[in-house]
């Protein structure tokens, strides 16, 4: 599939096009629903290649069939569970923070010539969180894109803002240095 500057998780700057690759947040999978899609991919494989082995090939064994049938389950069964741990592209795209797109062409432009991908989209988080810690601060301590207010009297929103505002700033800190920006 060609991918062009139009795919949401892209960008191009200073002639080179840049892709957009979150990081995993949710963790490894439950082992139940593991278990449950390796075999259901055991079962896809073994069944697809025992009719190809059946009406292809011409194979009438029984002990080549079996072969043929533990196999495709094997290679089916790891397809399905890399599958399934890897994620499909909507997962991946869900991954990406808001406005990290909007943010990077800024920070591509600005970044170093072997800068890498994911190191564009760490600084880029970094600096959407920044803004985000900023925004609430002065606002009260509230965060309305994450819709979660600390604790429930003024001054204990307004104390956590801060100390979410402190740790972001120290985080995009060593980024602001290497990117030549004046520290916010």
């Amino acid at each position: 599939m060609p991918v062009d500057d139009r795919h949401p998780c892209c960008l191009r700057a200073d002639g080179r096009l840049w892709v957009v690759v979150g990081e995993a947040t949710a963790g490894p999978r439950p082992p139940r629903r593991r278990v449950r899609t390796g075999a259901g991919g055991a079962a896809a494989g073994a069944l697809a290649l025992l009719v190809v082995a059946w009406s292809v090939w011409g194979v009438r064994d029984a002990l080549a069939l079996a072969t043929v049938a533990l196999l495709g389950g094997a290679v089916g069964a790891v397809t399905a569970i890399g599958t399934a741990r890897f994620g499909s592209a909507e997962e991946v795209e869900a991954d990406v923070p808001p406005g990290a797109v909007e943010l990077l062409p800024s920070i591509a432009r600005l970044a170093p010539d072997d800068a890498t991908g994911s190191e564009l989209v760490a600084w880029a988080t970094r600096g959407l969180r920044l803004r985000r810690a900023r925004r609430a601060l002065l606002e009260g301590g509230t965060d309305p894109e994450s819709g979660r207010s600390p604790g429930s009297t003024v001054a204990a929103r307004i104390a956590e803002a801060e100390r979410e505002h402190r740790r972001a700033l120290d985080d995009w800190a060593p980024v602001g240095d290497l990117l030549g920006l004046p520290h916010p």
